[in-house]
């Protein structure tokens, strides 16, 4: 095989067009910056309401006993003082063999990966889960093919299953917000469909021999009985818990521009858009495409990874639990603590709190070495 050269002149030779349209796409189209907010979030970071003009927040006994006098606040409505419920879990017939979860973890797993789910006896589930939960499933890259399929479960969870066409202008209500709402509908679909190429072209980049480029963004898909249940996202991006990563693949010399200017450590492993089909949830899904992710990382030679999640204690109780049962540990920031500080000291507690595009999130790390 070709000796790769240094990724210095890999960086000056991956450009492409691909690349070039990821730029003037990030420079030019932001859909009023919801849309690209919502295709680097993810399943664990849905749009949230966030009100920037609260001076301090409304724990919930004063809220409840002033109900009768104020409305609560959005704070109070939509942050995480209330009380969490707990995930609802399905025990499972059909589970991963051990050896499967030892190969993905270690990064020793080729794509597509099959896996032959073995029984378990002592298991006790209903006819429905059973047939939910399929006897082959299998691991690969996504493809351009794939898009058609995995893009209503997209629409889905991230537009709320609303899209609109160019008949759908609102002709009856000529305000700015419902052009605004038709505009980010009608955008939402090709702007989505046209990210995930541009990550599909950037990943055969990294993964051509004969090319010095680094493999820095990639996409999981999982398929049950050749259906695609669940998608994951992997990238390179700079160490900044303040911001969420760009819809679109950016030329990996930029992101190291970008380290340097802010004066952060160069891109490491980000874990982004962990989707789960609706009718497939709460059978492991979920935890096998991070155990993947996490074996693609360390096969990158990447000794950790990063990821935003919802820091609302109901909304957000499925994906904390499984991102803390999986030992990632939130990331305490000095300055973070500073700039918060007008929250109060009674809510300064919760470790890994930022504020991105006004979404209250959770940044959380785990160690790859550790494990």
């Amino acid at each position: 095989m070709k000796k790769r050269k240094s990724c210095q002149v890999g960086h000056r030779k991956c450009w492409s067009i691909s690349q070039w349209v990821s730029i003037v796409l990030l420079l030019s189209t932001s859909c009023n910056g919801r849309t690209s907010r919502t295709i680097s979030c993810g399943l664990h970071n849905k749009q949230r309401t966030w009100n920037r003009r609260c001076s301090s927040f409304v724990p919930c006994d004063k809220i409840q006993s002033k109900r009768k006098r104020a409305k609560p606040s959005l704070v109070g409505q939509y942050l995480f003082f209330r009380k969490a419920e707990k995930p609802v879990l399905r025990r499972r017939t059909w589970n991963v063999p051990e050896f499967a979860v030892d190969e993905l973890s270690k990064g020793e797993a080729e794509f597509p990966y099959r896996i032959e789910l073995e029984y378990d006896e002592d298991a006790t589930i209903s006819s429905k889960s059973t047939k939910e939960m399929g006897r082959t499933l299998t691991l690969r890259y996504l493809e351009v093919e794939d898009l058609p399929s995995v893009m209503p479960m997209c629409i889905r969870e991230f537009a709320n299953g609303e899209t609109a066409g160019i008949m759908d202008f609102p002709l009856d209500d000529l305000k700015f917000s419902s052009i605004s709402d038709w505009v980010d509908k009608l955008m939402f679909e090709p702007v989505v469909g046209l990210a995930m190429w541009l990550k599909i072209q950037r990943r055969k980049l990294g993964e051509d021999p004969d090319d010095s480029a680094i493999p820095d963004d990639s996409i999981l898909c999982l398929l049950q009985d050749d259906q695609i249940v669940g998608i994951i996202e992997l990238s390179r991006q700079p160490l900044d818990a303040e911001r969420n990563p760009p819809p679109y693949p950016i030329p990996m010399f930029l992101k190291e521009l970008m380290c340097e200017s802010k004066d952060v450590p160069m891109p490491v492993a980000w874990v982004t858009n962990l989707l789960i089909d609706d009718n497939y949830r709460g059978l492991g899904y979920g935890k096998l495409l991070m155990i993947a992710i996490e074996g693609l990382a360390r096969s990158w030679g990447l000794e950790s990874v990063y990821l935003h999640t919802q820091a609302d204690s109901v909304s957000g109780v499925v994906p904390q639990s499984l991102y803390f049962g999986m030992g990632y540990k939130p990331v305490e920031s000095s300055k973070s603590l500073e700039k918060y500080s007008w929250m109060g000291p009674e809510h300064m507690s919760i470790n890994g709190l930022c504020i991105v595009e006004g979404v209250p999130l959770l940044f959380l790390r785990k160690d790859l070495r550790s494990d």
